[in-house]
């Protein structure tokens, strides 16, 4: 049997296996990309959501943190107002004095680097306490880049300042509150000093647990006051997990909370647990999956296996018939042939190939002279061949231009294909035209004869008689 198409085209159980192949791998494939998506998603999410969770924590913590820090430092810097406020009631101290009153101060509320007293010039005059900080007595203010201009500001206005972050003179990293002390005419007749170095003054306001798992740093605009641990890098706004807001004098610090290695490794392992639990859900899923995929993958062998065979009986069954056969799909096009179809047209043979159209077939054939009809008959043959193909119904003969006739028988399927049978009537055309020859000679014998002549079968009947047996019978013409 001639046949050029894929194997399973033909035959209706072929497509139907392979088409719920098609789909099953669709549907596997469908699967697939939509667990994985929804996976990374679920991880995601969950990663997210502990992140979220530690850098709440970090925002909440940063706040408590501002607040206490920010009373700290307020308290102090009150403290030294109202001793301020007293020196200027009770008219300047004596140095005794001064030091008894700055050391019960600190007592009580521990924190402070030093408590000094400047004079009117802005010259650091006494210190509390002396030990740490001999290195700043005597030290004219007014001369110091940062410290300078605040004291003249305070000189004409103002009543605290402070300094942003700078390196102490006494050593260390700092700050220092300037309160001035004015006589009966306004004018500053000296300065209270509030010195502060960050690392004690933080460490003090710190919860300890947190230390563990955050790195505090704080800023001033962008000068740095403090860092729990050294930094590698800028520090910018993004890099913090908790921020807050304090006001310490006239001054704006920025507190950020930064994660310790301890605290992302946390997160990391979560993320990792995370990503691990649900990596083993989606291998499971896979599993099922590919278990399931090789399970009907399994089931589809078996069924194109049956439809192979059902269509290999069937080929065998087409070729073996004496009969052309061909069938041509619901857009008349053909599909399937056997061998003895393309014998009986075989000035067609090199057309025959799966696609090609009844009526192209058609029309070549008749081009080619396989039909025995006359040229100028040939669109009406042509019209009516088709016509009766397009409504399939009784058979018709064909006479071919090599003297060979065919019997054609064909049939619409269910799904709208057309199935043909081309039967070769060659010898039975031939006894007919060789019975009907020797009819009209007997008939010319008996005519020519002028006497009167019957011929009888077995059973008496009448079959043949001329003209003069008729006339001696009497019998009306």
């Amino acid at each position: 049997m001639e046949r050029r198409g894929p194997p399973g085209e033909a035959l209706r159980p072929a497509r139907s296996e392979a088409h719920r192949r098609r789909r099953a791998n669709r549907a596997a494939v469908l699967t697939l990309l939509v667990l994985i998506p929804l996976v990374l998603a679920a991880a995601a999410f969950e990663i997210s959501t502990e992140k979220n969770r530690r850098q709440n924590e970090a925002r909440i913590a940063a706040e408590q943190i501002a607040k206490r820090l920010q009373d700290f430092v307020a308290v102090r810097i009150q403290l030294i107002k109202l001793e301020a406020r007293h020196i200027e009631n009770k008219g300047a101290p004596s140095r005794p004095d001064f030091t008894r009153q700055a050391e019960t101060l600190q007592s009580l509320f521990p924190g402070l680097q030093a408590i000094n007293w400047i004079d009117s010039r802005g010259v650091v005059r006494w210190v509390v306490p002396e030990a740490e900080n001999e290195a700043v007595i005597d030290v004219d203010l007014s001369r110091h880049p940062v410290a300078g201009p605040i004291l003249a500001r305070l000189g004409a206005r103002g009543h605290v300042a402070a300094t942003p972050p700078i390196e102490l003179i006494q050593g260390g990293r700092g700050f220092a509150v300037y309160v001035p002390v004015r006589g009966p005419d306004g004018r500053p007749v000296g300065f209270l000093n509030g010195v502060f170095r960050a690392a004690p003054m933080v460490e003090a306001a710190l919860r300890e647990d947190l230390q563990d798992r955050y790195h505090l740093v704080i800023t001033d605009g962008d000068r740095l006051l403090y860092a729990f641990a050294p930094l590698s890098a800028p520090v910018t706004k993004k890099d913090g997990w908790g921020q807050a807001s304090l006001h310490v004098a006239d001054r704006v610090w920025t507190l950020a909370l930064h994660p310790t290695p301890a605290t992302t490794a946390v997160v990391e392992g979560h993320a990792a647990v995370v990503i691990l639990g649900l990596g083993l859900v989606l291998s499971g899923a896979l599993a099922a999956l590919v278990r399931l995929v090789v399970h009907r993958r399994e089931e589809l062998v078996a069924s194109e296996r049956r439809a192979a065979a059902a269509e290999s009986r069937l080929r065998e069954a087409i070729e073996a018939s004496p009969s052309g056969f061909s069938l041509f799909d619901a857009d008349d096009r053909l599909v399937l042939w056997n061998t003895r179809y393309a014998e009986l047209y075989d000035r067609n043979r090199d057309l025959l190939v799966p696609g090609v159209s009844f009526e192209y077939l058609l029309r070549q054939l008749v081009a080619r002279s396989q039909f025995a009809v006359s040229e100028e008959d040939r669109e009406r043959w042509i019209a009516e061949r088709l016509a009766h193909h397009h409504n399939p119904g009784g058979v018709i003969e064909q006479e071919l231009a090599d003297g060979r006739w065919l019997r054609v028988a064909e049939r619409r399927t269910r799904d709208g294909s057309i199935v043909g049978i081309r039967t070769d009537i060659t010898e039975i055309k031939v006894r007919e035209r060789e019975l009907a020859e020797r009819t009209a000679a007997l008939d010319t014998i008996l005519a020519s004869v002028d006497q009167g002549i019957s011929l009888v079968d077995a059973n008496l009947n009448v079959i043949a008689f001329n003209q003069k047996f008729l006339e001696l019978l009497d019998f009306p013409p």
